[in-house]
Formats: C-alpha cells, structure tokens, sequence
C-alpha cells in the first residue's frame, strides 16, 4: 500500500485504481512519528496499582518467600528459572496482545471515521 501527502489528508492506495481519504491532525501525525521512531512505549507509563492487584503481588510475594525457605539452593535456582521462563512467555502474550489490539484500534478508527474512496 502506498501513501501519498496531499493538503488536506493523506491517501491510501486501495487495490489497482481506488483510494482511500484518512484526514490527519499534525498532532495525530506527530504521535505516528514518535512511534516509528521508537519513541512511545507502552511500558514506560505512570502506573497505578489496584488494592486488588497489589495485594496479587505481595501474595505472590510471600509464597516466593515460603518455597526460597523449602528448597535447596540447586532446587531454589530451578525454581527461579521457571520463574524467568513464566516472565518471557508473559512478556511475548503480551506483545502479541498490543499488536492484535493496536491493529483492532486501527481498524476500529478507520470504521469509526470513515473514509472517501475516489
């Protein structure tokens, strides 16, 4: 698909002939920017924590806690690693998550906004 700036918006090329109209704000546009270059994160957001979602940390917390005293240091270490293990199948979820959202919203917006073929 190619895009070309035009003065009032920018044009997506739609199959061989028809375009589509997307009309943009220059703030809009900016954010766009900051995300192709790397610049807006999802991860880097002031976060409140729940009472609910804190009190899931401490209890995770202490039951780390109780099998660190149980085990053996060779047990404890292969604990921890199923640990680090649990984190990277998380960490990939979630990314596989924002894609599948952040494209939704797209699709959402241009549902929402509508758009002109030509």
């Amino acid at each position: 698909k190619v895009s070309v700036a035009n003065g009032s918006g920018w044009y997506l090329k739609k199959g061989r002939s028809a375009l589509i109209e997307i009309s943009f704000q220059p703030y809009k546009l900016t954010k766009v920017r900051e995300l192709y270059y790397g610049n807006v994160s999802p991860w880097e957001r002031k976060r409140v924590y729940s009472p609910k979602h804190t009190a899931l940390i401490t209890k995770v917390d202490d039951i780390v806690a109780y099998f660190k005293s149980l085990l053996s240091p060779e047990e404890y270490k292969k604990f921890a690693e199923m640990q680090e293990l649990q984190s990277q199948i998380d960490t990939d979820d979630a990314a596989d998550l924002f894609e599948h959202a952040f494209c939704l919203g797209v699709l959402l917006m241009v549902d929402i906004f509508g758009y002109n073929e030509m």
